[in-house]
């Protein structure tokens, strides 16, 4: 999860690396981004070979009776999708300001735990407020 919001967080906010399994380990954002990715292929692979063989493409590659993308191309595929998605969002719900859950606090407080410790690694006498 803290690879994920970090993801989303982008590089000024979030964190460069996540501690994993029981030692600690720090890993890259990166490489969760690149095991999303395998596993992404992995399941579309096995998707596909179990597919029923059929001459028509998919309905959502068609706008309106005509192709809407070039059905060879994985990205316009995955942009057509991703606008079919965002069709099904209400607009009043795309538009509402973000309201902050428990999570996104937890994550706030977490944060704001590691800059802390970060200083007094760095022998700062940095005093923050909580």
């Amino acid at each position: 999860m803290q690879a994920l919001m970090s993801m989303v967080l982008g590089p000024n906010a979030g964190s460069a690396s996540v501690p994993v399994g029981r030692s600690g380990t720090q890993v890259p954002v990166s490489a969760f981004a690149n095991l999303l990715g395998s596993l992404a292929s992995k399941a579309f692979s096995q998707t596909e070979a179990m597919a029923a063989p059929s001459s028509r493409l998919p309905e959502y590659l068609y706008q309106e009776g005509v192709l809407a993308v070039d059905p060879a191309n994985p990205d316009q595929r995955a942009e057509r999708l991703m606008a079919l998605m965002q069709e099904s969002v209400p607009r009043r719900a795309r538009a509402m300001p973000a309201q902050l859950t428990e999570a996104d606090e937890f994550y706030d407080q977490l944060d704001a735990a590691e800059l802390i410790e970060l200083i007094e690694e760095e022998g700062g006498d940095l005093e923050l407020d909580e």
